[in-house]
């Protein structure tokens, strides 16, 4: 999937960002809210209890208490410090989930940790290109992970990001080393961005935004990630984008092109969809795939996580109910948060578990 055109939009503290793909269809809508801190945000933070389970809660920031997992065979107290970096903000039952390692994410490359020398790790077959980042990239200490979708012709983008991220990481040692106080030391990166980070933009794709501060980042960043249509207009009117997407979120019961209806709804917490075929000539298996596009679609506009429940037609055989899995994993690829397909449930629900973006 490639992106034509995304609309940033900031209101008062709260950011809403559209994203379209080809044929100008909204694929992804995704919001921030500058008083929360971003997903990959890095904090020295305080054990306030250990667990038995080698887990523990930790302080974040003066007022957030949040859960971590940590390392195996470390010796930590009630009163530890220790950097972590924020993974999931919580909800209103659960609290918001950290690490004990950061890591620094760009378009290209990865910054996955400190080491006395430049480590690369590039799963790419081409050994030229490899050789040619190693000697490029060896002043730079630590270790580095090449993104999937970096090529050769990224050569100079690799090395201007990865010059961007070790700035980063050297201001990040540069406090741990001076202060050891509960402090968020690094504001990770904000889902708007994050957004343009992680798709394929298309030759001269459209960002347009109203935000002067949002406005600078994107222009920091245009270089580096070949952004070549960036539009500031501060009168920008998004009434028509939200209004139309609100009232889409709202509908329970959709139609696909071959007027099969879709019911989707929530019980318990666990988003189901249930597929009706009682009006349609397609065969089983035909009916099941091609409601997998339309609910894929669905799950990306309306941003669910959790479980995922898709009460499919019954009878299709062992074969077919592979086929689904096969092709719902494969949409998923394009998605912008992490989704595991687990797979047919006793029940004979398709089930999958969605990371929240």
């Amino acid at each position: 999937m490639q992106i034509s055109k995304v609309i940033m939009h900031r209101q008062d503290s709260d950011i809403t960002t559209f994203v379209y793909g080809s044929n100008n269809t909204l694929r992804f809508v995704v919001t921030d809210n500058l008083g929360t801190p971003n997903i990959e945000s890095i904090f020295i933070s305080k054990i306030t209890r250990v667990n038995a389970n080698n887990s523990a809660f930790i302080q974040y920031t003066d007022n957030d208490i949040g859960f971590i997992n940590l390392p195996k065979k470390a010796n930590y107290q009630n009163g530890s410090t220790l950097i972590t970096q924020l993974t999931w903000h919580g909800n209103d039952s659960k609290q918001a989930k950290l690490r004990s390692e950061y890591t620094l994410v760009g378009k290209y490359i990865i910054y996955q940790g400190s080491s006395n020398k430049c480590q690369i790790i590039n799963k790419s077959t081409d050994s030229e290109f490899t050789n040619t980042l190693q000697n490029k990239l060896n002043h730079l200490t630590g270790q580095w992970i090449v993104r999937s979708a970096s090529k050769s012709s990224h050569l100079e983008n690799i090395y201007l990001e990865a010059d961007k991220l070790a700035n980063i990481a050297k201001h990040i040692s540069d406090i741990t080393n001076s202060s050891s106080s509960v402090q968020q030391i690094h504001n990770g990166t904000a889902n708007y961005l994050r957004v343009i980070r992680e798709l394929n933009l298309t030759d001269n794709c459209e960002i347009i935004n109203n935000d002067s501060s949002i406005n600078q980042e994107l222009i920091e960043l245009q270089d580096i990630w070949e952004l070549d249509a960036i539009t500031y207009d501060p009168h920008l009117d998004i009434t028509h984008e939200l209004v139309s997407y609100q009232k889409y979120c709202g509908q329970n019961i959709f139609t696909t092109t071959n007027d099969i209806k879709i019911e989707y709804g929530v019980i318990a917490g666990i988003h189901i969809f249930d597929i009706n075929s009682n009006n349609s000539k397609l065969s089983n298996a035909q009916i099941n795939n091609t409601c997998l596009d339309e609910i894929y679609r669905q799950i990306a506009l309306r941003n669910l996580y959790g479980i995922i429940l898709i009460d499919i037609i019954k009878d299709s055989g062992k074969t077919e109910e592979t086929k689904l899995i096969n092709k719902l994993t494969t949409l998923f690829k394009n998605d912008i948060s992490y989704t595991k397909v687990l797979g047919i449930t006793n029940g004979g629900l398709l089930e999958l578990i969605r990371n929240k973006y």
